[in-house]
């Protein structure tokens, strides 16, 4: 029997910003190319659905994933798989790292960034 998304989202989390980190530190040039896409998806795009947010979709299908970021500087990790689906929050510089690779082609507010690094001298940065 396979895992469910709960089960599987943070090793593959743990990866993903591992890829990510990566690329920035040593490629900043293909971060760009990373992933599927980026866009904003509307409020009610989806059912229950009642906030706006940035999406960067990582995959496509089943399974696929992608992080989130609301106009209140959370920052989301979302695994998904055919009729199942598991979120982790982002903290730390990881937050504010997804952030800054998405504000450019999505034009996130500034007021966003400025949320999530207030949010981040209230946590632990260690991560």
């Amino acid at each position: 029997m396979s895992k469910t998304c709960e089960e599987q989202v943070q090793s593959n989390f743990e990866s993903r910003i591992k890829d990510i980190r990566e690329l920035w530190m040593g490629h900043p040039d293909e971060l760009a190319e990373y992933g599927l896409s980026m866009d904003y998806v509307k409020p009610g795009t989806f059912k229950n659905q009642k906030a706006g947010y940035w999406r960067w979709q990582l995959s496509y299908g089943g399974p696929a994933d992608e992080f989130r970021v609301y106009g209140n500087g959370e920052v989301e990790y979302w695994f998904l798989d055919w009729y199942d689906g598991a979120k982790i929050d982002v903290k730390g510089k990881d937050k504010l790292l997804v952030i800054e690779e998405m504000s450019g082609p999505l034009d996130i507010p500034l007021d966003v960034y400025r949320m999530a690094e207030e949010d981040n001298s209230e946590e632990n940065l260690d991560n």
